[in-house]
């Protein structure tokens, strides 16, 4: 166990090149990554500035969770990026948790763990998978309008409904061409 935990201390950089997984007798061991949906090519290039591996890490995961839920992959990515700069550890005033941020209501309603469960919103592949499930809710909800997808993200759907757009929060009207220069930027190097 204290191998694994100096393993995901160092950054988690082998996460997408090897599996870690523990038998009955609780001992660790690493083998090369065989799921399917790892792949070296990554998700656009990184922005100046960011550790390769850092950017590249979490791809396999955001590919996954992308195409289980029928979102984009560059805008999850995009969210990613201007809610931690993929630091698992992220935490946010309002206590958000995570790679996206996700706050214990949103986990609960979409069935993952709390914060007070192991790892809970601070399990990166959990927090991917349910930061993505909820930008599905949303893409469902405002009709892929990217502007409201990502307002709502940042501030709550019910203020995006109430304004009928990015609501006038200063956080939000930064938080929207943020996010969707990074998805340009993105986009742009896939």
């Amino acid at each position: 166990m204290r191998t694994l935990a100096i393993l995901l201390a160092s950054g988690l950089s082998l996460a997408a090149q090897v599996q870690v997984y523990m038998d009955g007798d609780r001992t660790v061991y690493l083998r090369p990554n065989t799921d399917p949906a790892f792949n070296e090519r990554g998700i656009g290039h990184p922005p100046r500035g960011t550790d390769p591996q850092l950017w590249y890490v979490y791809d396999p995961y955001i590919r996954r969770f992308a195409r289980t839920y029928g979102v984009d992959p560059v805008l999850a990515k995009a969210i990613i990026w201007q809610e931690s700069r993929f630091h698992w550890r992220a935490t946010s005033s309002k206590r958000a948790r995570g790679l996206m941020q996700v706050c214990d209501g949103t986990a609960a309603t979409l069935g993952g763990a709390s914060s007070s469960q192991g790892l809970g919103l601070y399990d990166p592949i959990e927090n991917i998978r349910l930061g993505i499930a909820y930008v599905s809710q949303l893409q469902n909800q405002f009709q892929g309008n990217l502007f409201k997808i990502t307002a709502a993200y940042n501030s709550g759907p019910g203020r995006v409904q109430r304004h009928g757009g990015i609501p006038p929060i200063r956080e939000t009207q930064d938080y929207v061409p943020a996010v969707l220069t990074m998805y340009c930027f993105i986009s742009s190097g896939r």
